[in-house]
């Protein structure tokens, strides 16, 4: 989740490029907000390891066919 109390998505992603410097080579991130900002989409757009930002509630058919758009899994 992109806005959390202790900790936001960009925050996480810093902590774990230092903890696992290699994280991105294998894995790709998809962010969710209940609000979508143009200065947090900008800092999506911006960070390699972030495919997409969308806005909850999530919807499981999107996300479906997001994750198929992407490349991430492949369509059954």
């Amino acid at each position: 989740d992109l806005q959390m109390p202790v900790m936001d998505g960009f925050e996480f992603l810093k902590r774990l490029e230092i903890a696992h410097p290699d994280y991105g080579k294998k894995s790709k991130v998809i962010m969710v907000s209940s609000t979508l900002h143009i200065v947090d989409l900008a800092r999506v757009n911006a960070h390699p390891d972030v495919v997409e930002l969308i806005s909850k509630p999530l919807d499981h058919e999107y996300l479906k066919k997001l994750l198929v758009e992407k490349g991430l899994v492949k369509k059954k």
